[in-house]
């Protein structure tokens, strides 16, 4: 082993930096402001542009004549304004700037400055020139003599009526516009530069002598120049750029070439703080409204400090991973000493804030990790790879390298106890120091996580593998909790007795075995995975995933720390307290926060609605919204500001009206659409949440009325309920009508039926019927006696139940016609002669015809066509159509011309039932809608009558569906 002491870096504040890879436009940035809202106004040398955190948005005119833009400034009004290497000045109106002036290059401007009032002052040749917040030339004021033209001009500054110049060589001069009055009130005829700045109401000048380098700061209060601050000629070698002032009282920064300073004001004078980031030019700095501080850099950006007393310590070998500090412990001297990743061992002077490698481990161990750190007398115990005991003041190093890969481990007395991954042991630490032979003892046949003594009471606390045990006097027991195994991941020994942190419980303190505590979600811990686990006096420390705490164990508060506060607390890997600060060792370094921890939570963010799209189109929103059409897209844009939150904060939003709880879209997500509102008035509430929870104080509020349609209105409803009303009437007056109506065709309809029945009984085809049965029954032909009077019976049933029914079906009508003939036969004997025929494409037992319709005209052919024929006597009837019935009765009769001397058939007149079927053929039309039609037709054979045609078409019914509905 060969030892080292080398220094590798002193502490600094903890930053994090926010450049081009950012998001940033560029890294060269020339000064920073902010506004009352929160934003960060950025004069860069890519021009203006704002950042909020997460969003960068630039700002540019049409006639600026280089973006390099080297002041901004915030009026009284919060008004901004910005200045550029032409000379050209803009203001901010809107989300445009304005040029409030454009100086000709002819004549060049020897000085200007930012009215803080609103406004500017110039100097041009020999007249200083006063503009308003409107750019209009307000006063002027003619320069003495004492300003030659060929005097340059370093710095200006203004307050009130009173301009300030500095002049190289001579001094600085007050002009005073209200009074014409013109003074100087310090001389210097060095070849200088420097430049101003106000805090509050005193003036600082920094001066810097070109021969010999030195530098002073003035301070100008009650008419004369007090020095603050000086440096001897060699002494400060660093180039100035710029005072600023600071957000404490009486603070200054000193921004230079080579890092910046702070000066505080004390009872004993000014005093210069430690630099900051040296080997970077600072051009600005700001100190935030949340306590953030900003150092603005013309190389990388801006480098940000979030706490300034949280300090971290790393090492200088340009390798991040080497500073992955996975062990610390303090010694009793103060000092610490901690291990990292990758095996080495440091030691870190509290007082001086000097981290230094105490050695380099020439045998390869270097490669484990150091796990845990032990002090005992004047040696320190490393377990990393193999046990190793660090004798500092002799320098010494011895090694025992039976046990290897400890997780942990402690001392009781003079035991050491070791926790491997897969078996637990202990052995004579001082035995072993002075013999190589160890003397070691397996106490548990697994392994485990921890090994804790709690020394006041003599107790070991063991985390194995398969529970959590204690050994007291050599007795050991098992702790149970709720007859439950413990599987405890970290063990901690306070005064309080032994802390025990539980995955999926939290924090468990035993003292002689006994549960007296428990800790959960339920008690104010933010989180129940413990990450590290650390004891001091009266304050329990911890991490989790996303919080380091302080329990006070007197009052039993909870102090939390979030990300906020400049460091993960996921990357703490052990804790320790010295000289008054908590020392974290995590994956990034070494962090040291001052005691007693205090809440580092961000103001409560600010919020506000920024814009207004209605349709993609922005508007004004300024005394609310009225929306015309519902269907219109509305888009609100807001933004909120929590720069110690970064981008871990949230906004939740909501329309109370609509819905009262709060929707939540992340920071990066600064808008809303809404695509389509119910009519009425609404507010739109918006809030920023931070990391920690907190709200802002007063939700942002859109007031907007959405304009109820036409349709919705009240009147719109009384027109359409009159004109409803009206269309209800004429559709009833219509409707009554018609049903009127159809009830008269009904009517006559079943009168109709009443008449075919009447044809259908004719009172002579029943005397005739009967008297050709009586002339069987004479004859005492009983066969055909029966059988006729049968058929006369059937179809005196059939008839009569037809005469009931609407429509009958086809097949049953054809055979009351079968019947009907059959009787008619009878009476013409074997003279006569019919044939009913059916076409294939008719289906009669599945359309229905409407009854006793074709009867009568069967009647007719036989009473007026067949009856005076003499021989043979014929009659067909013929079925068949497609969409329709057709059907065809043709009879060789007399005709009608032979008949027109019978006074029933005669010209101009048909029979009885004839007309009344023709009637009731109408009205089936008229009631049915369907096509009806009826022709009759004369034959001619050689020029003679040879008989009658009648067709009747009739339309094909469904039936199951009535005919009259």
């Amino acid at each position: 082993m060969a030892f080292q002491c080398s220094i590798l870096q002193a502490q600094h504040p903890l930053y994090y930096p926010i450049n081009e890879e950012h998001g940033l436009p560029t890294d060269e940035i020339y000064e920073i402001a902010q506004d009352h809202f929160g934003l960060i106004w950025v004069a860069s040398n890519s021009g203006l542009f704002s950042y909020d955190g997460i969003r960068v948005r630039r700002y540019s005119h049409p006639q600026e004549k280089t973006s390099a833009t080297t002041a901004v400034m915030l009026d009284a009004q919060d008004h901004v304004w910005c200045h550029n290497t032409a000379g050209q000045v803009f203001k901010l109106v809107g989300d445009s700037l304005q040029m409030m002036l454009d100086p000709v290059p002819e004549s060049p401007l020897r000085a200007f400055v930012f009215d803080p009032a609103g406004g500017f002052c110039a100097l041009a040749n020999d007249k200083a020139l006063r503009y308003d917040a409107r750019g209009a030339l307000r006063d002027s004021f003619l320069l003495s003599p004492e300003i030659p033209l060929t005097a340059k001009v370093l710095d200006a500054t203004m307050r009130g009526d009173k301009l300030f110049l500095f002049v190289s060589k001579i001094g600085a001069f007050e002009l005073d516009f209200a009074t014409k009055h013109e003074q100087l009130c310090f001389h210097s005829d060095i070849l200088s530069t420097g430049g101003f700045n106000f805090k509050g109401t005193d003036l600082y000048l920094f001066m810097i002598d070109q021969q010999d380098q030195s530098k002073e700061i003035l301070r100008y209060g009650s008419g004369i120049f007090e020095r603050i601050y000086a440096t001897t000629a060699g002494e400060e070698s660093d180039r100035w750029l710029r005072i600023v002032p600071g957000a404490g009282h009486d603070r200054l920064w000193v921004c230079t070439g080579n890092g910046a300073f702070s000066l505080q004001a004390g009872k004993n004078g000014w005093h210069k703080g430690p630099k900051r980031f040296p080997g970077t030019p600072i051009s600005s700095v700001l100190e935030d409204h949340e306590g953030i501080e900003w150092f603005s850099t013309l190389s990388e950006g801006f480098l940000v400090v979030p706490s300034p007393e949280i300090a971290g310590l790393v090492t200088t070998d340009g390798d991040a991973r080497q500073n992955n500090f996975t062990a610390i412990a303090a010694l009793d001297d103060g000092s610490l000493i901690c291990g990292s990743y990758f095996g080495k061992v440091f030691k870190i002077d509290t007082l001086a804030n000097v981290i230094q490698e105490i050695f380099v481990d020439q045998d390869n161990e270097g490669q484990f990790q150091v796990r845990k750190i032990l002090q005992t007398d004047a040696k320190i115990l490393i377990g990393r790879g193999v046990i190793s005991s660090i004798d500092l003041p002799h320098k010494r190093l011895q090694r025992f390298p039976r046990f290897f890969h400890a997780r942990d481990i402690a001392i009781a007395g003079h035991e050491l106890y070791l926790v491997l991954p897969a078996i637990s042991y202990r052995f004579s630490y001082q035995g072993a120091l002075v013999s190589d032979e160890i003397l070691w003892e397996t106490i548990h046949p697994q392994g485990g996580r921890a090994v804790e003594v709690d020394s006041l009471r003599g107790d070991v606390y063991f985390a194995f593998n398969d529970g959590t045990y204690l050994e007291h006097l050599g007795h050991r027991e098992e702790l149970l909790l709720n007859g439950e195994k413990i599987f405890a991941s970290l063990l901690c020994a306070s005064d309080e007795g032994m802390w025990v942190a539980v995955p999926k419980t939290g924090l468990l303190l035993f003292r002689g075995g006994k549960l007296v505590r428990a800790l959960g979600l339920q008690d104010g811990l933010p989180s129940i995975g413990i990450r590290a686990l650390f004891a001091a006096h009266d304050v329990l420390f911890f991490a989790t995933e996303g919080h380091l705490c302080a329990l006070d164990l007197k009052t039993n508060a909870i102090t939390t720390l979030s990300a906020s506060v400049g460091f993960n607390p996921h990357h703490i890997q052990q804790m320790a307290v010295s000289n008054g600060r908590l020392w974290l060792a995590t994956t990034k370094g070494i962090v040291a926060l001052p005691l007693p921890l205090h809440d580092y939570r961000a103001l409560a963010p600010p919020i506000r609605i920024c814009q207004v799209l209605l349709d993609h189109k922005p508007i004004d929103f300024g005394k609310g919204l009225r929306i015309t059409d519902r269907n219109s897209d509305l888009r609100i844009v807001f933004e909120g500001i929590s720069f110690r939150s970064r981008s871990r904060f949230h906004f939740e939003y909501r329309i109370p009206r609509i819905d009262s709880a709060w929707t939540v879209t992340p920071a990066a997500a600064n808008f809303v659409n809404y695509a389509s509102l119910q009519p009425g008035r609404f507010d739109f509430e918006v809030r920023a949440v931070d990391e920690n929870g907190i709200c802002s104080d007063v939700p942002a509020t859109l007031h907007f009325e959405v304009a109820t349609p036409f349709q919705q209105q009240p009147w719109f409803f009384v027109l359409i309920g009159c004109t409803l009303l009206l269309i209800s009437y004429a559709i009833f007056h219509v409707r009554l009508r018609y049903l009127r109506r159809r009830h008269r065709i009904k009517e006559q309809l079943i009168h109709s039926q009443l008449t075919a029945l009447k044809a259908q009984m004719n009172p002579h085809f029943m005397f005739n019927a009967l008297n050709s049965i009586q002339d069987f029954v004479i004859s005492k032909d009983v066969r055909n006696s029966n059988l006729y009077l049968t058929k006369f019976s059937t179809l005196m049933r059939k008839v009569l139940d037809a005469s009931g029914q609407e429509q009958v079906l086809l097949s049953d009508e054809i055979e009351m016609l079968r019947l009907y003939l059959d009787l008619e036969q009878l009476r013409f004997g074997a003279d006569m002669q019919y044939e009913i025929h059916c076409d294939t494409n008719v289906d009669v037992h599945g359309i229905s015809i409407p009854s006793m319709i074709i009867q009568p005209f069967v009647e007719n052919a036989i009473k007026h066509g067949l009856l005076h024929k003499r021989g043979e006597k014929r009659l067909s009837i013929q079925f068949g159509g497609g969409k329709e019935l057709l059907c065809a009765i043709r009879d060789n009769g007399v005709g009608r011309k032979r008949s027109a001397e019978i006074k029933q058939r005669g010209a101009g007149h048909v029979s009885f039932s004839t007309a009344a079927t023709v009637k009731r053929l109408d009205l089936i039309q008229a009631l049915h809608g369907a096509a009806v039609s009826l022709t009759i037709t004369d034959l001619e054979e050689n020029g003679e009558a040879s008989g009658t045609l009648v067709e009747l078409k009739l339309p094909i019914m469904n039936p199951s569906e009535p005919l009259v509905n």
